[in-house]
């Protein structure tokens, strides 16, 4: 049985939404399969992560090619409500292996879901308990949700994502109701912690209080009026390019684009060479403890892009997005021309122990020892290192290029003073 890990994104009625997709009807190769049945569990157990995670740029590799037109696939920002994060990490799911079913081109496994009763969660909360401990003390459900897919192009690949997504993440109690107080817009100056430094960055943002957008999906609290100016949080780090390569993956620092960057940190340390989405402009407003997952765009090279988390930590009331933390960075060196891949020297990175842009397999694995999680898919391996505070640092290589790319993440649920934020 594997522990989900923290989500990092939840929007329900546009998961809600997602029942209403259309089927996938793939083209499907014509040879017959052998018993594929441990190959299908491991595309499913992939699968299920990446739907608790809401990363649907991996996502995208585990889904069939009719699947990826699907608006989840596409650009947005999506504000997030951290109740449904408390609860779906305490959910677990364990594969029924003698429900492996293959049948030529098209195979099915069942997995069995538990995970805290909400109905009961809300009682607790209604005697007076915290979200956390009423999740703590909640009764738990069981459930099956049954996983199809579909042999394409040499691999399986699931052919009916949004069923999943809808049996998972659709609670029938209104989630929104045990969600957090939303948060007063008001003229008060927040006090804003921060800590001694040797280095301090000047923020180079200023905020626009102008909306211009409202979020792609349906939420709990939309961004319909004027944020409150205030100060971006200053930030500083020890750390120097000799001390990233000195430095351990779970030190999360990584030279990019020629300055030492320490998760978390504030978005306008990017602002430079970084644009933000169209979908989540300056204007966005982030309510107190709730971050928006956005697309950034190269200001050389708009066909590369970084994905990041934006999160409002440190303020006690909702900020303009250009003043948010990113607590999750991605970013791919490569970018779509036609039907191929081209590789990008544009933007450059340097990670703990010297892995950068071209470094090998073994390279990495000589620098952060075994994996916790591997996988082989065609040309490019996948390696992910997690601590057990649900941090985690993803390598992707490709067998003739190396490093292409990398993901840091850091759970905002375990952050100390040591950063210099609240959250």
């Amino acid at each position: 049985m594997r522990r989900f890990k923290i989500i990092t994104a939840e929007c329900l009625a546009f998961i809600i939404a997602l029942s209403s997709l259309t089927g996938c009807d793939s083209s499907l190769l014509s040879k017959e399969k052998k018993d594929d049945s441990e190959d299908i569990l491991n595309v499913c157990d992939d699968f299920l992560d990446t739907v608790l995670d809401f990363d649907f740029k991996k996502m995208k590799k585990l889904v069939t090619e009719e699947s990826k037109k699907a608006d989840c696939f596409g650009d947005g920002a999506y504000q997030i409500e951290p109740i449904t994060d408390k609860i779906l990490a305490e959910t677990v799911y364990e594969a029924d292996a003698d429900s492996v079913s293959v049948k030529k081109e098209e195979g099915s496994a069942d997995y069995d879901i538990t995970m805290p009763d909400v109905s009961d969660v809300m009682e607790i909360m209604g005697e007076g308990s915290d979200a956390s401990e009423a999740i703590e003390k909640a009764d738990t459900k069981e459930f099956t949700v049954t996983i199809e897919l579909e042999y394409e192009d040499d691999q399986w690949l699931v052919s009916n994502f949004e069923d999943v997504f809808e049996e998972i993440l659709s609670f029938e109690e209104d989630i929104t109701e045990i969600s957090e107080t939303e948060p007063q817009v008001t003229e008060t100056e927040p006090v804003i912690e921060t800590t001694e430094t040797e280095v301090t960055v000047e923020p180079t943002v200023e905020s626009t209080p102008e909306p211009t957008l409202e979020p792609t999906a349906e939420v709990h609290t939309k961004p319909t009026v004027e944020p409150p100016v205030v100060e971006p949080l200053e930030y500083s780090t020890d750390y120097t390019l000799d001390d990233v390569i000195n430095a351990n993956w779970d030190d999360f620092v990584v030279y990019f684009d020629g300055q030492v960057l320490e998760l978390p940190f504030p978005y306008y340390l990017l602002a430079d060479r970084w644009d933000l989405s169209e979908e989540c402009p300056a204007g966005y407003y982030i309510n107190v403890e709730q971050y928006v997952i956005d697309r950034l765009v190269s200001k050389e090279d708009d066909t590369l892009y970084l994905w990041v988390e934006l999160y409002n930590i440190g303020y006690d009331l909702p900020i303009d997005v250009v003043n948010a933390i990113i607590t999750y960075m991605e970013y791919d060196s490569r970018h779509i021309d036609g039907d191929k891949y081209i590789h990008s020297e544009l933007h450059e990175f340097t990670l703990p122990k010297g892995i950068t842009l071209g470094s090998t397999v073994d390279d990495v694995i000589n620098a952060y020892g075994e994996p916790t999680n591997r996988t082989d898919i065609k040309e490019s391996v996948i390696l992910e290192y997690k601590d057990d505070e649900y941090n985690s640092l993803t390598i992707t290589c490709e067998l003739d290029e190396g490093v292409v790319s990398f993901e840091y993440r850091v759970s905002h649920y375990y952050w100390g003073e040591e950063y210099g934020y609240e959250g």
